[in-house]
């Protein structure tokens, strides 16, 4: 009788001892029984090397100097016997069918891996509501779009999200260190799409964690610029991979309108602008799409806005909807109104709501990366009776 495959759940960890008891917990508690757990401490210098020495289950320890993630990676990669492989950070935790889900989707799909949503929790393990990525995950061949755009073309999930073939692993293992010493999940999530298809397990198989350490609790304008940083690393690595298999590529659409170093680049931008604009402490709207979110500041409360999308209604209803919203939020203390350029499509679908706007605020900004309004009753604005607000359309509802 065949063997059933062995997965590895290799645990990456520097500095966390106060989580990392959880992840092993998580790991070696798994509901798939041919399962090898390897913790490799990246020279921790608080007491994560206690932690790791008086946690209980089966798992190999590796100690190492801190060289960071990837080398992290590499290591226990090179230790690990798994026909399958996930990397798991030691601040997030496994759910306890991760690796059976994992194998159970590999096989069925003969996809190089595999990824799934994970469900956001904070500091202290409380589930915040949210999941990483917002958005619905992909699922197919992504080489042509990887080609035309480039390897960042489309969301994947963070480290603890994804399971890897080892056939794909031992391809591109080891990977290269990035000069922040983060970011190799980045790494590896742009090279899969060149090798194969990704397949997709339905039901979110981990917990995110959300906190002041890592890289999710950073202010977000400095978490845009790490990334952006990253950006060129992580394609001139697709570059090379797809060169070695034959492919022409002009990096230049990579880098161009559409792809997602602008979309990184706008955001950065948007943030920047944001953060000149509107007050520390001020609470403005954000309406973009989902993108951002409410963490995209932490000195400023954001309130997600409603984004009704192109299957919605294009008429009085939508419109009415959003001016209901507007409502709601200005009456519980929002200063300001801000329209992303992820969203920019709704100022077409809904121009009613933006007449409104005009009549309950002043506009403040508007160019590529965002519309901004100071709402009426903040600062020096007028009130609705004396008149629209600074805006050039007439004081209209829809019709």
């Amino acid at each position: 009788m065949s063997r059933s495959p062995c997965v590895s759940i290799i645990i990456n960890n520097y500095n966390y001892a106060e989580y990392v008891a959880e992840a092993i917990a998580s790991a070696v508690n798994q509901t798939y029984a041919n399962t090898e757990v390897i913790v490799v401490d990246d020279g921790s210098t608080d007491h994560s090397r206690d932690v790791i020495a008086k946690s209980e289950g089966d798992f190999v320890t590796v100690h190492k100097e801190n060289e960071g993630q990837a080398s992290a990676f590499n290591r226990g990669f090179e230790r690990c016997q798994g026909d399958v492989v996930i990397f798991l950070d030691a601040d997030d935790i496994l759910k306890p069918t991760a690796a059976e889900f994992a194998i159970a989707s590999l096989r069925e799909s003969g996809a190089i891996k595999v990824h799934w949503h994970l469900e956001e929790i904070d500091a202290q393990g409380i589930p915040t509501g949210r999941r990483r990525p917002r958005k619905p995950l992909p699922a197919g061949n992504f080489l042509e779009k990887v080609l035309e755009l480039g390897p960042c073309c489309f969301k994947q999930p963070p480290t603890s999200g994804n399971a890897w073939s080892r056939e794909f692993l031992t391809e591109v293992m080891p990977i290269h260190q990035l000069e922040d010493k983060h970011g190799a999940d980045g790494v590896l999530r742009r090279l899969a799409p060149i090798y194969g298809e990704i397949g997709i397990v339905n039901s979110p198989q981990a917990y995110y964690r959300v906190h002041n350490g890592n890289f999710s609790g950073h202010d977000k304008g400095l978490a845009l610029k790490i990334l952006l940083k990253r950006f060129p690393v992580y394609l001139d690595v697709a570059g090379e991979h797809l060169a070695a298999k034959g492919y022409t590529i002009d990096h230049t659409r990579w880098y161009g309108d559409g792809s997602a170093f602008m979309l990184v680049k706008r955001a950065a931008d948007l943030h920047e602008r944001l953060l000149k604009t509107i007050p520390k402490g001020d609470t403005f709207l954000l309406m973009d799409d989902g993108e951002f979110g409410e963490t995209f500041f932490t000195d400023r409360k954001v309130i997600p806005f409603p984004h009704l999308h192109d299957d919605a209604p294009h008429d009085h209803s939508g419109e009415m909807s959003l001016m209901e919203a507007f409502k709601h939020q200005a009456a519980n203390g929002a200063t300001w109104f801000v329209l992303a350029f992820t969203a920019f499509s709704s100022r077409e679908m809904y121009p009613g709501f933006f007449r409104h706007l005009e009549c309950h605020g002043r506009r403040v900004h508007d160019d590529e990366c965002a519309l901004v309004y100071e709402l009426v009753g903040s600062h020096s604005v007028r009130s609705p009776e004396n008149g629209c607000t600074g805006g050039s359309s007439p004081c209209t509802t829809a019709e």
